[in-house]
């Protein structure tokens, strides 16, 4: 996937007025890429790589370049390159603020979602199941937890092992099997039980070997995103189960719940 910077660069444009708050090169001011990547060789040669625009035009209207030797004849014809790219005379500076416009937005401004959309235009998926992650009246914190746990990154003891630690694994929950991400949430006994008692008693279906698979599933097979009760719900069992693992492991006094008190815990979660 193309970087991130590179593709904010690539995508926006720059209307030079005063030449202050503009990179010379990192900024993407001058033809479809930042000078520094389309001029490599003299940029390694540039003592001050952060200056402005402003601070390459001298008083008369020349361009200044302050390089640590003299340039090679190789590197001579590069320069003259670099001044067939951006011109032989500066633009005119004035006292007004530069701006930046971004040609993926029709209105030229910004906005993640559009960057989002080219980011994973070639490399993303498209049927990724964001309605189970992503909800606007879930906080933030929760919201990147859910991501975790889709990912695959949630610190559960296997990737902890994975990690270089060496903790026994065992699940706090049933004690019966190793702890991962997918046991915990999905084919634990007690994550099963309350999955069960928050959806509905004719249901009959299988669960996923993934929680990625599972989001797919509910995102796809039950068609959430329509109702906002539908939402909440993985988000509600997903913090129910964490917590109670987190606070059975870290907190010594904790008096641990029965599967049908964390099944009132998420059903409270929804309602709330």
């Amino acid at each position: 996937m193309e970087d991130t910077r590179q593709l904010i660069n690539k995508y926006s444009s720059f209307i030079i007025h005063s030449g202050n708050k503009v990179s010379f090169w990192f900024d993407n001011w001058s033809g479809d890429e930042a000078l520094y990547l389309a001029f490599p060789n003299i940029f390694s040669l540039v003592k001050d790589k952060f200056l402005s625009i402003a601070f390459h035009i001298s008083p008369d209207g020349n361009w200044i370049f302050d390089f640590k030797r003299r340039l090679r004849n190789s590197e001579a014809n590069q320069f003259a390159n670099l001044l067939v790219r951006i011109g032989v005379s500066p633009p005119q500076l004035n006292d007004q603020f530069d701006t930046i416009r971004w040609s993926l937005g029709t209105n030229g401004v910004f906005s993640v979602k559009s960057l989002y959309a080219k980011l994973i235009e070639a490399d993303g998926v498209a049927d990724f199941p964001k309605y189970f992650i992503w909800n606007k009246i879930v906080p933030p914190n929760i919201t990147f937890l859910l991501w975790c746990v889709v990912h695959g990154k949630l610190n559960t003891l296997d990737l902890l092992n994975r990690k270089g630690l060496n903790l026994d694994n065992c699940c706090i929950m049933c004690c019966n099997e190793a702890e991962s991400v997918f046991h915990l949430l999905i084919h634990c006994k007690v994550a099963f039980k309350v999955w069960s008692s928050i959806t509905p008693s004719n249901w009959a279906w299988t669960f996923p070997e993934s929680v990625y698979d599972f989001a797919k599933c509910w995102n796809n097979a039950f068609q959430v995103g329509s109702s906002s009760v539908w939402n909440l719900i993985p988000t509600a069992v997903v913090c129910v189960l964490w917590r109670e693992r987190n606070a059975r492991i870290f907190e010594r006094r904790h008096t641990f719940k029965t599967d049908n008190d964390l099944s009132l815990d998420a059903k409270s979660l929804v309602i709330v």
